[in-house]
């Protein structure tokens, strides 16, 4: 990777006006978007920085380590960024808790993001790709109802996610 990605459980310095992106989405269960979509983002802006929650091995996982980062990461990208949510469909070929909602995490920032909006806008931008409500994943009507509330376009792809993510740069 490179050292403008940011990845659990290191809080590694950002330069205090860098720019930050947030990949907020599902991960267990679905396959891995985050690393190329940071790297695609760190090509196209030489100052920016991207925090992916998706950790590059689950050996030693702490859940408030983890925790804790997400929520320093989602509040620098609120203030210094962008909050990017990309809603991937679950691969069936992955292994994933029996019993545990898909998403879950991540439709709880949804709504926290969607609060924060609601009281002091910032750039968020919404991507939900097809198929996601097929294998167990929820609440994509409430999600597109709360965005179309907020004047917030919900995208089906992914490029054209981390295109307006740019954009808001």
């Amino acid at each position: 990777m490179n050292e403008r990605i940011h990845l659990p459980p290191q809080h590694t310095p950002i330069p205090d006006q860098a720019p930050l992106i947030f990949l907020a989405g599902p991960i267990q269960g679905a396959k891995d978007w985050q690393t190329p979509t940071a790297l695609q983002l760190t090509e196209h802006i030489p100052e920016l920085h991207v925090a992916s929650p998706r950790r590059l091995s689950a050996t030693g996982f702490d859940y408030n380590e983890q925790i804790t980062w997400e929520k320093d990461h989602l509040k620098r990208s609120r203030e210094l960024g962008v909050i990017m949510f990309w809603f991937a469909a679950q691969d069936p070929t992955l292994e994933y808790k029996a019993g545990r909602p898909y998403a879950q995490t991540s439709r709880i920032e949804i709504g926290r993001a969607l609060g924060w909006h609601d009281s002091n806008p910032f750039p968020l931008v919404i991507g939900i790709e097809p198929g996601y409500t097929e294998n167990g994943g929820g609440s994509e009507r409430y999600f597109r109802s709360l965005a179309e509330e907020a004047n917030i376009p919900v995208f089906d792809d992914l490029e054209e996610v981390i295109d307006q993510s740019i954009l808001k740069i």
